[in-house]
């Protein structure tokens, strides 16, 4: 946004005078109070960095229309001025620095809540009552949001998005940017970056408000940031139940359009490193054209990937060029829901893991409850999944539509499962079926014909053919419990009721070792990717469109069986993480064909050398 020319450019530090210009460093302001009640749009407002203001309430600062905040150029560069949480904060309830107008710019700032209160951090276009656009948080460091020790072991969840209410205990995010307003769409966030570590619940989350009608944020850029150590609250309970330690890195959720994460570090999360979602209520939408692509996911306490869906909806993402490692559950999952029309497009990532011994594979494509009337499309090729104790690929449910030229290699031994594969070949014998529900469970009850028990155990899967309701028909349902005449499964979606003369088929997991792999995939490759190895990458260095790179070479490959020999694919899967933030960038394939995995070889040339160091500076 071009500055007009009444704006003007505005100073604070400690020890300032709010009686004087503020214009220079002379004259320098004080207090953010006075910030607050002087600027107007365009204007620019430097704070000394290194300097801290203390706070023993929120918000700290509320952003004006148009108005850029610098934390980290004045008088030197590099060092965080610090906006920081005292006692008293402890009784707040508010969002620690709230961005509720358009055109602003927040960049260079310690943003540290002293695990003190139960509010959250930086918050963008929660109740703005207005679309906000051009928003940019950048080179912060946001941390110790919420404090566990102030929260009871229950809460009852009510709309978490209304101004001035009193919050439950589990909303305190990092760094929260969406929407929380009926029929409401904000557009253009950048988040870049930023530090987002120690919070109660979410890291950064792109969530738009799930009891709202309609509320959508389009066009967010999460990249080059640092999320760690987030979702640190404890085991926690509702009505619905008990739930885990529940926090993530990233989450994306709702009506949260066109989201682009690239280029971040997301490790040591209390729950999942990227989680797409939806909420329960239809009105709250879900996410379309999410990307993730050149990312590095690893060490998360679950999953490092992983989707889950409410109700029927559309669900779809792009992941790719991504780096997953160590994970201490599933790398990669897609899970839980009905999905519609959705598409996963999953290619030329690079998934590790020596710790998990996970029975659901590192890599998932699974549904742990009842039935899932509509499958994803999920395109699988050009991936590295190198396994230790763990199933490689695990197909629960022949969720992969179409796969190929993958590299699937179990590396503890010949003999273990390097891939699961769901099959039907089992008949259930024809016989009449009565379907029926109660408040929680439906039941599909027979009369006389074969016991059920010698058939089905817990966890079984099966599906129908033959009732006149369509939505019973080649359904897969899960085994709740199992009497000799009657299956229970969770209530489906609508409380169907048929009975008609039915057939039906039992789902039987077929394993298949690492000489079997081809029989499951014939372009597979079933041997060691042979990694450059050294150091495990921790983060990125270099600037983002000049020289930006992993910063090490543990998972290139320059020899072996992933080079030229992964499908052809076309624009953007052409890209790869060593190349993708070069001033330069050079295209797949560079040799015979692309290279499987996140990286591409650059032609007859090695790899880029490892460079030890930091994170993705912009």
């Amino acid at each position: 946004m071009a500055r007009n020319s009444e704006a003007a450019t505005y100073y604070v530090k400690n020890g300032g005078n709010d009686s004087l210009s503020g214009l220079d460093d002379a004259s320098a302001w004080e207090t953010i109070a006075k910030v607050q009640l002087t600027v107007t749009s365009g204007d620019m407002v430097y704070f000394n960095s290194g300097d801290i203001w203390e706070f023993s309430t929120a918000p700290f600062l509320t952003a004006e229309r148009g108005v850029s905040y610098i934390g980290n150029e004045w008088p030197s560069a590099g060092v965080k001025a610090e906006l920081k949480g005292i006692t008293g904060l402890e009784a707040d309830t508010h969002r620690l620095v709230v961005i509720n107008e358009s055109d602003v710019v927040f960049k260079g700032f310690e943003v540290d809540g002293s695990s003190m209160g139960t509010g959250g951090g930086l918050y963008v276009g929660y109740g703005a009552g207005k679309a906000i656009d051009n928003i940019t948080v950048k080179d912060c460091y946001i941390h110790h949001t919420g404090n566990p020790n102030l929260v009871g072991g229950n809460h009852s969840i009510t709309d978490p998005n209304i101004l001035n209410e009193t919050w439950q205990p589990n909303w305190q995010y990092g760094l929260y940017a969406a929407g929380g307003d009926d029929n409401i769409t904000h557009t253009n966030f950048n988040i870049i970056n930023n530090e987002v570590a120690y919070t109660y619940h979410e890291g950064v989350a792109i969530y738009t408000a799930w009891v709202r009608t309609n509320p959508r944020v389009d066009g967010v850029s999460v990249r080059g940031n640092n999320v760690h150590d987030c979702g640190t609250r404890p085991t926690y309970t509702n009505a619905n139940g008990t739930y885990g330690n529940g926090g993530v890195g990233v989450l994306v959720a709702n009506n949260a359009d066109n989201v682009t994460v690239e280029f971040n570090s997301i490790r040591d999360n209390g729950m999942t490193g990227i989680w797409e979602r939806t909420s329960p209520e239809a009105a709250a939408g879900s996410p379309d054209n999410l990307i993730i692509r050149n990312n590095l996911i690893y060490e998360n306490t679950g999953s490092g990937f992983s989707t889950q869906i409410g109700l029927v909806h559309s669900l779809n993402a792009n992941i790719y060029s991504n780096i997953f490692y160590n994970n201490a559950g599933i790398d990669l999952e897609v899970s839980n829901g009905e999905y519609e029309a959705s598409t996963f497009d999953i290619y030329n990532n690079t998934i590790y893991n020596t710790v998990s011994a996970t029975s659901y594979g590192i890599v998932s494509f699974f549904q742990y409850s009842n039935a899932m009337a509509n499958y994803p499309i999920v395109n699988f090729k050009n991936n590295i999944i190198y396994s230790n104790n763990a199933i490689g690929v695990y197909d629960h449910l022949t969720k992969i539509t179409a796969h190929s030229n993958n590299l699937i290699y179990r590396a503890s031994g010949s003999t273990g499962a390097a891939i699961s594969n769901m099959s039907y070949a089992e008949v259930i014998p024809e016989t009449e079926v009565t379907v029926s529900n109660d408040a929680t469970y439906t039941y599909f009850t027979k009369s006389g014909g074969t016991d059920w028990t010698t058939i089905f155990t817990h966890y079984n899967f099966f599906k129908w053919s033959g009732f006149t309701t369509p939505a019973l028909n080649n359904i897969v349902f899960m085994v709740d419990a199992v009497t000799e005449n009657q299956l229970r499964v969770a209530k489906t979606s609508i409380p169907y009721t048929d009975i008609n003369i039915v057939t039906g088929v039992k789902g039987t997991m077929t394993n298949f070792n690492r000489s079997a792999v081809a029989t499951w995939e014939p372009t597979a490759q079933n041997t060691d990717p042979e990694f450059t190895v050294g150091t495990l990458p921790t983060g990125f260095t270099g600037t983002y469109g000049i020289n930006l790179l992993p910063n090490t070479n543990y998972f290139a490959t320059t020899t072996g069986p992933t080079i030229d020999t992964g499908a052809t694919l076309g624009s953007p899967f052409n890209s790869s993480i060593n190349s993708a933030g070069l001033a330069s960038p050079f295209l797949r394939p560079q040799g015979g064909a692309y290279d499987i995995g996140a990286y591409e070889l650059q032609g007859a040339d090695t790899v880029p050398p490892s460079v030890p160091g930091g994170l993705a500076v912009e």
